[in-house]
């Protein structure tokens, strides 16, 4: 008899904690009142205390039907902003769970997905994951080397904007693009303004070189930021000096301009000739050309006296020299062929190249 006492006071009180837990879960959401199923598949069972034994009496135990899980219906969120969605789902006793972002045609920062899906039944409480729309990012093109009109025309067909534009002294063609920011192959919103620094070319001053080694030459001209070139070569090599130069010292050009450079000429020993040996030896037929220049000379004088002093008679008449078709160079004896004995010797100097030089009567 003790044994079902206990029983039944075990009973009771779990008949009474059952009570109480769905009266607070009821409290907490008074639909669930509404969701008391009656009849359904199966009548509802019904706690009971065993039969007393021994003719004792107890009191019954409170019956309690059975419950069916409480299902919530999800709302649709796409095209909601986060705001909204969130207000909704609290509206519907649900929450917002895991909230990504994701590039979209579609609004930014509207709802393009959930999970679970709308009009899926979910239990009180359930979190509901987003994904929210994300601006499309457009990729930064690479524009180092263009120029800027047609780096301007890039930009506005990937609905990007032409932002700051600066200038810095560089090697590459003027008005051509040297760097920008963001860098290329960046993912950026559309609209994004993109930086751009041209390329400027400075004049510099090209510097005084004439009469330095063409070692030295180079290097200044180099340290200058000009270009040296050599448009002749000598054996000296780097040692060579540096006779001239172009453009002219202290004229100003652009940076990475060439200089030309002329080198002084050196004399190779085997260049220079040696004066000519006197002529020892005459050809016959130079000869034969003195001779007759001489016999001309002779005759032209010979006519000139005659002519200057009328005849005499015999006895002082000029002696007539006979002059043979070839001579020897040096000092000549000619021997009249009148009277020899009563005329005197006449000595004629021959030179190759000065005719006669003297004519003695001795």
């Amino acid at each position: 008899m003790r044994k079902a006492f206990l029983t039944c006071c075990l009973a009771w009180w779990l008949a009474v904690l059952q009570s109480l837990s769905l009266q607070a879960f009821a409290a907490y959401n008074p639909a669930l009142i509404d969701t008391l199923s009656t009849s359904n598949s199966q009548p509802p069972s019904v706690m009971s205390t065993p039969p007393p034994t021994d003719g004792a009496s107890s009191e019954p135990l409170p019956q309690i039907e059975s419950l069916r899980p409480i299902l919530i219906t999800v709302p649709s969120l796409t095209g909601l902003s986060l705001d909204d969605a969130r207000a909704t789902l609290l509206d519907t006793n649900l929450r917002v769970g895991l909230v990504t972002r994701a590039e979209s045609k579609y609004e930014p920062d509207t709802v393009i997905r959930q999970s679970p899906e709308a009009r899926a039944r979910a239990r009180p409480g359930t979190a509901i994951a987003l994904v929210i729309a994300a601006p499309a990012m457009v990729t930064v093109p690479p524009l180092t080397g263009l120029p800027l009109n047609e780096a301007r025309a890039i930009l506005s067909k990937l609905d990007l904007q032409l932002g700051q534009l600066t200038s810095a002294e560089s090697d590459g063609e003027p008005g051509t693009i040297i760097e920008q920011s963001p860098k290329a192959r960046t993912r950026v919103k559309p609209g994004t303004p993109i930086a751009l620094v041209l390329s400027i070319r400075s004049m510099v001053e090209v510097p005084q070189v004439v009469g330095l080694e063409l070692g030295d030459a180079r290097e200044v001209i180099e340290h200058s930021g000009l270009i040296p070139i050599v448009d002749s070569w000598n054996s000296r090599g780097e040692k060579a000096l540096v006779n001239g130069q172009h453009p002219k010292p202290r004229s100003s050009v652009r940076r990475g301009s060439s200089v030309v450079l002329t080198l002084k000429a050196i004399v190779e020993p085997s260049a220079v000739k040696p004066p000519s040996p006197p002529i020892q030896n005459m050809a016959p037929w130079t000869a034969i050309i003195a001779g007759a220049a001489l016999i001309t000379i002779l005759g032209g004088t010979f006519l000139f006296m005659r002519s200057a002093h009328p005849k005499q008679p015999s006895s002082n008449r000029e002696p007539r020299v006979s002059i043979h078709a070839t001579l020897d160079y040096g000092t000549q004896q000619v021997q009249a062929t009148e009277n020899p004995e009563k005329l005197p010797t006449t000595v004629i100097k021959i030179h190759p190249d000065q005719g006669i030089q003297e004519v003695n009567r001795s």
